[in-house]
């Protein structure tokens, strides 16, 4: 992988890391290139799937949008600058303008909704996008707006036990295991209960 690339990848996931770390979640890191087919960065517990796309091909229409307000959406995708998640993710007053649709910023979104299917119970697929020379922090994360709520829910209340390279979510029924590279369901029984049941107890 050419230097620019990984640069970004680092810079992007030290960004996210400082903003996750106000919220007490665990830090993320770059994923080594070897191999790897799906996202750039490791997940922690709010399971974020990120793709970090720093290029000169990297629709600048969501960047120059960004300019007027602290967020933006095209009606599916809505995007915030990574270098102020505190305010304009995790306390938007309704601050939320328009950007156009971009068939590529589509495209490279539905390739990582497919990773995500494939890989996680209840990721959240997301985009990374950076222009060369542009500062880190104006970069923008971008998902699917229906997605908000759920991420800042994961954010500001884990319901997680455990940290850096492996958590529990407890859920109805079932248990999700995450680990920085993936996350897998686990159904529960009334004896797999009672079995937890005799070991808190004992």
């Amino acid at each position: 992988m050419k230097a620019r690339p990984r640069q970004a990848e680092n810079r992007v996931a030290e960004i996210l890391s400082d903003f996750f770390s106000q919220y007490g979640l665990s830090p993320i890191e770059r994923i080594p290139v070897l191999g790897r087919t799906g996202p750039d960065l490791t997940m922690n517990e709010a399971v974020l799937v990120v793709d970090v796309k720093s290029r000169k091909a990297v629709p600048k229409g969501v960047f120059k949008a960004l300019q007027d307000y602290p967020a933006v959406w095209d009606g599916t995708l809505i995007a915030f600058p990574i270098g102020n998640l505190a305010g304009a993710l995790m306390n938007n007053k309704g601050q939320v303008g328009r950007m156009k649709t971009s068939r590529t910023i589509h495209d490279w979104y539905q390739h990582m909704e497919e990773w995500t299917g494939e890989h996680t119970t209840n990721g959240i697929s997301a985009l990374v996008l950076h222009i060369p020379q542009m500062p880190y922090g104006n970069a923008a994360l971008i998902l699917k707006q229906s997605d908000v709520g759920l991420l800042v829910d994961r954010i500001r209340t884990p319901k997680t036990i455990g940290r850096g390279d492996g958590c529990l979510r407890l859920g109805e029924g079932e248990v999700n295991v995450i680990t920085p590279m993936d996350e897998k369901r686990i159904r529960l029984t009334e004896r797999d209960y009672q079995k937890i049941r005799e070991w808190i107890g004992g």
